[in-house]
């Protein structure tokens, strides 16, 4: 019986509790590396995941609700990110002729032409990344991260 944390385990949990912390090493790493790059154009995680979300809507655009789900995060934060995002002139915000609680969120030009600069660099620097795995490998790990990710409590995704 080995120990870990003070705390005895069986041997096989082992392979487990190391697969998850080299996981979360590794996307802590990731995390770190595509964030300076967003960072360099004056954008934040949340900020620019939330733009993409926005542009990929296009035209119509969406509800602040649908990119809280997205996004997983309380609609509170949302707004703030919006807020933020409206404020640089990125995105735009409009009330409902009917409901004027009702928001529809729609990308800008400036915003739209912020992520076209964007996502060849960020295609080419995530190309980059994952250089160390070959198609295969990438489609594997896919694989796998969504059914760990389809193991949450109460049978949850993730």
């Amino acid at each position: 019986m080995a120990l870990f944390y003070g705390l005895s385990t069986e041997p096989a949990p082992l392979a487990a509790e190391s697969a998850y912390h080299a996981l979360i090493e590794i996307s802590g790493k990731l995390l770190h590396e595509i964030q300076d790059f967003i960072f360099r154009y004056g954008l934040s995680q949340a900020r620019f995941r939330t733009l993409l979300l926005v542009n990929r809507a296009g035209k119509e655009g969406c509800k602040p609700s649908y990119i809280a789900e997205k996004m997983m995060v309380e609609r509170a934060s949302v707004t703030e990110l919006l807020g933020s995002l409206e404020r640089d002139g990125l995105i735009t915000r409009r009330r409902g002729e009917g409901d004027r609680r009702s928001v529809t969120v729609a990308v800008t030009p400036a915003g739209s032409r912020l992520v076209r600069r964007m996502l060849p660099e960020r295609v080419k620097y995530l190309l980059e990344l994952m250089a160390p795995l070959s198609e295969r490998e990438c489609i594997e790990l896919v694989r796998l991260l969504d059914k760990l990710g389809r193991n949450g409590k109460d049978g949850r995704d993730i």
